[in-house]
């Protein structure tokens, strides 16, 4: 089962803040992050019958957005690349977060750089939205500008 860290307050972080905190997440030991206060009731709420998780957890999670946020966050980053590199596309499980950002694996193509092609890897990003919540010219505009920023490596200076 996937673990869930909740970086919480990014829009107040740097680039480099956010990454250290990402970081020192994939070295935790599987006891340091059980004793995470952020992670107890979650632990808990797994040792219960998948039916008492259902009545006191989910039904509540799916239609409060004020719970699912405190306990899921905003929006929801998924890493898969480390489990399918040699793929370029895969299947997502719906969830209940809107936006969802999957990143995929890194993977050499060939681009156009300065009218020339060349090997460069990409990277495989998708986006899932629920158009029920954010309509799609908005969710147009943001997916521009930040094709735009990552393919301008817009806040990585200090890195």
């Amino acid at each position: 089962m996937p673990l869930i860290f909740v970086i919480r307050k990014t829009n107040e972080k740097s680039i480099r803040e956010i990454h250290e905190e990402i970081r020192a997440a994939q070295v935790m030991s599987e006891e340091d992050y059980e004793n995470l206060d952020s992670n107890k009731s979650a632990i808990l709420l797994n040792q219960l019958p998948k039916f008492l998780r259902r009545i006191f957890f989910w039904k509540r999670f799916e239609k409060n957005p004020f719970f699912r946020k405190k306990y899921a966050g905003t929006i929801l980053v998924s890493s898969i690349g480390m489990a399918g590199k040699s793929i370029s596309g895969w299947a997502m499980h719906p969830t209940s977060h809107s936006p969802v950002f999957t990143i995929g694996a890194l993977k050499e193509k060939p681009c156009v750089v300065n009218k020339k092609i060349v090997i460069r890897d990409i990277l495989f990003l998708s986006l899932m939205i629920d158009h029920s919540v954010i309509d799609g010219a908005p969710a147009v505009r943001f997916v521009s500008r930040l094709i735009e920023i990552i393919e301008n490596a817009t806040g990585l200076d200090d890195l």
